[in-house]
């Protein structure tokens, strides 16, 4: 956990396609995709890096590093979550003096 804003800026990376069939799929993933829209957690290693891909809503893409000094095995684990719909009630929202 950290308050720095610099710290932060330099541990997320924004995804971004790099080839025409990532392009594609991206645009396309709501036609192909069973439950779109998802949430993604993807963590894995790499060398000494921990990293975790967070995908929300489908839209929202970046890479977080997690940790530069990591020495555990080699991770690889996968987690999805379907974005159920949701119906906003504003009165459990709402600030109230009671």
């Amino acid at each position: 956990m950290t308050n720095s804003e610099a710290l932060l800026r330099s541990s997320i990376f924004p995804y971004y396609p790099t080839t025409d069939a990532e392009r594609f799929f991206e645009t396309e993933k709501h036609t192909h995709e069973d439950w779109f829209p998802t949430h993604h957690l993807y963590i894995f290693s790499q060398y000494r890096s921990l990293y975790c891909y967070v995908e929300l809503f489908g839209t929202i893409q970046n890479y977080v590093l997690l940790s530069a000094e990591y020495d555990g095995p080699p991770v690889e684990a996968k987690f999805i979550q379907k974005a159920e719909r949701w119906e906003f009630n504003a009165d459990t929202f709402t600030a109230k003096d009671e």
